[in-house]
């Protein structure tokens, strides 16, 4: 540890880099964050077209290193591992925003062509307890008739 603190860690390969935050040291982790963080949200600016979108991506990166830290096992280069993180943040990205489509599109044709049954069963239930309440507040003989008309079987 001595020697990492008369170098410092900004000397450090990113292998040896790595090794050292997947031993719990904090300050390799920020080293890590602070050599990549703005390439990759260049990265990142260049395949999407919204700034918070790409920020919102690297963040995630960061994020995912530093609870997953520990139990990573990278075979590439750290550079490769977070540029290949970032392009796949950007196709998980892309599905969502293409299942939030799909499922927008699915409710907008559901209001537009879609029947209400719940609610007509509602209404008819509704409209039934209307028909009763009328019908008991005719005079005897005509609801007797009524009734007789509509319970023939």
């Amino acid at each position: 540890m001595k020697v990492l603190e008369e170098v410092g860690l900004v000397s450090i390969p990113d292998s040896e880099l790595l090794q050292i935050f997947k031993d719990g040291d904090r300050r390799a982790y920020e080293q890590i964050y602070k050599r990549y963080w703005g390439i990759l949200y260049v990265y990142a600016r260049k395949i999407l077209s919204d700034e918070d979108d790409a920020q919102d991506i690297v963040q995630e990166v960061f994020t995912n290193l530093w609870y997953k830290g520990s139990e990573l096992t990278i075979s590439t280069s750290l550079s490769s591992y977070l540029y290949t993180s970032v392009r796949y943040k950007f196709f998980d990205l892309l599905d969502h925003r293409k299942l939030r489509t799909n499922y927008k599109e699915y409710l907008q044709q559901f209001i537009e062509d879609g029947e209400y049954i719940t609610d007509n069963h509602l209404r008819e239930r509704e409209f039934a307890a209307v028909i009763e309440k009328e019908v008991a507040r005719l005079p005897a003989k005509m609801r007797e008739i009524f009734e007789l008309s509509r319970n023939i079987r």
